[in-house]
């Protein structure tokens, strides 16, 4: 995608350029003629043509921006996700093999949390980790 909106960004930064030096042009043609000729306001008339080309082909560069930063933003959103779910992954497999490895101190440690890991703190908890997903899933 970044190859598209490059070569978009380019093909617009042209296009506004081209308009730019057509105004130019119109402009200094306006300045050599007479107010009230037919040329004048052709002239005019091209001026108001090239500026309208200008605001859309600037409105085609902003869409085109706005698409690429949220393409930018979905790969972070997916970066952190995948960040945090190795997070988890590690330390479930971190706890398993200290479990496995030692299982003394594994079981020392499991009943001293055991006291604080009441049926309703652990509902809480579930909770706010499914509100957490929901929500991050929204963004």
């Amino acid at each position: 995608m970044t190859d598209v909106v490059t070569t978009e960004n380019a093909a617009n930064a042209a296009n506004f350029e081209e308009l730019t030096d057509h105004i130019n042009l119109v402009n200094q043609r306006l300045k050599s003629l007479a107010p009230s000729s037919d040329k004048y306001e052709q002239s005019l008339e091209d001026v108001q043509d090239y500026y309208e080309r200008a605001i859309q082909d600037r409105k085609m560069r902003i869409v085109t921006l706005e698409e690429q930063i949220i393409g930018a933003t979905g790969d972070i959103v997916w970066y952190w996700r995948a960040v945090g779910l190795l997070s988890v992954a590690c330390i479930g497999l971190g706890g398993l093999a200290c479990a496995t490895l030692f299982p003394n101190q594994s079981t020392a440690f499991a009943d001293m949390v055991r006291p604080f890991a009441t049926p309703d703190r652990v509902v809480v908890n579930v909770i706010l980790v499914i509100v957490a997903f929901v929500c991050a899933k929204k963004k």
